[in-house]
């Protein structure tokens, strides 16, 4: 049996580019980059390429800039070519079928209470 689902939480490190098929379908993509602390208090980042699919590319080109926290669900796809120089290259990346922002933004400007007067009220 085979199972291949990831799931990953990090912040955009692009704004989402789409674009459309020969057949009119839309893809987007973008970065991710994940952070982590090691155990001896070190820091490392990876970063992972995204490309997400129909209505979902534009729903993150709407909703996702650059700096964004976002939690991907998706898969693993493995993508091997050659340059014009004849050197093989490959990489993985993650093709998405939900992409989330995360509730929590550390980053998102408090706004500042309401404050009324007596000439505020209409009665």
């Amino acid at each position: 049996m085979n199972f291949n689902r990831v799931f990953l939480v990090g912040n955009v490190t692009r704004d989402v580019e789409v674009r459309k098929t020969k057949t009119d379908l839309k893809v987007g993509d973008f970065g991710l980059a994940i952070n982590r602390t090691t155990k001896g208090g070190g820091k490392s980042t990876c970063f992972i390429d995204i490309t997400v699919w129909g209505d979902e590319a534009d729903n993150c080109a709407n909703n996702f800039e650059k700096g964004a926290s976002v939690c991907v669900e998706g898969r693993l796809d493995f993508q091997q070519w050659e340059t014009d120089a004849g050197e093989k290259k490959s990489k993985h990346k993650v093709v998405a079928s939900k992409v989330e922002a995360l509730s929590a933004q550390v980053n998102t400007p408090k706004q500042a209470p309401l404050e009324l007067t007596e000439e505020d009220i209409p009665f």
